[in-house]
């Protein structure tokens, strides 16, 4: 069992206390606008909402980033703090090595584009719709499953990655 790391690129470091700097912007401006309101009024729901919906998303992506990739004796398994995803050797198609250029303004059709990565549902041609686990705008590495379901992981070391996952998937076959 190997496992390869997935370091966090510079624009999703820099999103992530920008995103906290507007939950405190939000919190205080409701908060200081609700002051003297009577209780139950739109402006107290609102100090209440706004804070509480930032902190749960802020929670949410932190706990669905992708930490690493581990290649098992039977799987790749993108490794996240909840919901672990497992894809099966045998289930692999084809890996496809995308530059960075080639993935350049993909689309994000249901994700999150840069709070601790970038996950989620994203659209490109050539490839059409994938699903990604990445941390970095580089070293993009597309599964894609005899299902037909596409799969882009970034680990820092790619070629290593690569190789090694290339030689478990031939050995399962």
């Amino acid at each position: 069992m190997t496992t390869y790391k997935t370091t966090t690129d510079m624009p999703a470091s820099v999103i992530i206390p920008g995103f906290i700097a507007v939950m405190i912007i939000v919190t205080a401006v409701t908060g200081y606008k609700s002051i003297g309101e009577m209780e139950g009024s739109p402006a107290t729901i609102v100090a209440f909402i706004g804070p509480v919906l930032l902190t749960v998303m802020l929670v949410a992506f932190w706990l669905y980033r992708p930490e690493a990739v581990t290649l098992t004796d039977e799987a790749v398994v993108v490794d996240r703090k909840i919901s672990k995803i497992s894809i099966p050797y045998s289930d692999i198609a084809q890996i496809i090595l995308p530059e960075a250029k080639d993935m350049r303004f993909a689309v994000r059709t249901f994700g999150n584009g840069g709070l601790f990565g970038y996950t989620g549902k994203y659209f490109k041609q050539p490839y059409g719709s994938m699903t990604w686990y990445c941390s970095q705008r580089k070293n993009y590495v597309l599964l894609e499953t005899s299902a037909g379901k596409k799969i882009v992981v970034t680990p820092d070391e790619r070629d290593a990655m690569v190789d090694e996952l290339t030689s478990k998937i031939n050995a399962t076959k």
